[in-house]
């Protein structure tokens, strides 16, 4: 198997759920309805102490597969339109893939998620994925006042809307990257993290290895702590097929430095190549 082949069977089950752009395949499926109603309270939300990442945070990655540059990725923090008067994060995440990869398989994946600022609390998630042929656009929002999601998928020209009901505040498959860079991430503890996503929930195992790790990337050398993530049940890393490894800065501020996936055939990296941790200029007046 030649390079480029292996590059094109794995680019996207790998590559760009290096930033949360897929799915896993275990889930709990939450309520649907046809004509639900409920008399319930609203959900609470819990407070969440954030010292990793403020508003115009922005990461911006070198992916590559082994020796081929494959693409570029980009994380943002950005201020949110207030929602029941209260401040939310909006989280982007853009995709693409070089142009040589272009030439037998484009990716352009955007990913959006709107949080409460207070809890990280999910309250929309928008993806917008145009991966070769497949192209497919989700939007979910989640009412916790009404206990209630909303679902909307359009693939292959058709629209679907699906509606049901949950119990407990979560977060979508990008947010849920954010929230756990604000665990207290110790060292040889586990935590884990719910998450809602294609009208199911499922728990994400968050693992932070005993010994701290110093890595070398385009923007710089940095002590980390190394963290895998794990899907409960039917995980989609499994052993033969490979698994996730994210190195994420031993500071208050949990920056991603390097994401990798192992896969049968060699390993995707996720490569931090420049950052600017705040709009604040006072705090960071140029970018890495």
């Amino acid at each position: 198997m030649t390079m480029v082949n292996a590059a094109k069977k794995v680019f996207i089950a790998n590559l760009f759920f290096c930033l949360l752009g897929s799915s896993p395949s275990f889930s709990e499926e939450a309520g649907e309805f046809s004509n639900f109603s409920s008399t319930a309270p609203a959900i609470i939300f819990p407070h969440v102490i954030n010292t990793a990442f403020r508003v115009g945070e922005y990461l911006k990655f070198l992916i590559k597969y082994e020796f081929l540059g494959a693409g570029e990725a980009t994380l943002a923090v950005l201020e949110g339109n207030d929602q029941n008067g209260r401040p939310t994060f909006q989280f982007i995440s853009n995709a693409k893939s070089t142009k040589f990869i272009d030439a037998f398989f484009p990716v352009r994946d955007y990913n959006a998620s709107v949080v409460d600022q207070d809890s990280l609390v999910s309250l929309q998630f928008h993806q917008n994925l145009k991966e070769g042929h497949y192209k497919v656009v989700r939007h979910t929002t989640l009412d916790y006042t009404a206990r209630t999601y909303i679902y909307q998928k359009e693939y292959k020209g058709e629209k679907n809307t699906r509606a049901g009901f949950i119990s407990e505040p979560m977060s979508d498959i990008l947010s849920a990257f954010f929230y756990t860079r604000t665990l207290p991430l110790e060292l040889g503890k586990d935590y884990e993290v719910r998450v809602f996503s294609d009208m199911a929930v499922y728990p994400l195992k968050v693992k932070v290895h005993p010994k701290l790790e110093k890595i070398h990337v385009r923007a710089g050398t940095f002590e980390c702590l190394r963290v895998q993530p794990f899907f409960i049940g039917d995980a989609i890393f499994k052993a033969k097929e490979g698994n996730m490894t994210i190195w994420l800065t031993h500071d208050l501020k949990r920056m991603p430095v390097l994401i990798r996936s192992k896969v049968a055939v060699g390993a995707f990296d996720a490569e931090l190549e420049s950052y600017r941790l705040s709009s604040d200029e006072d705090e960071q007046k140029e970018e890495h």
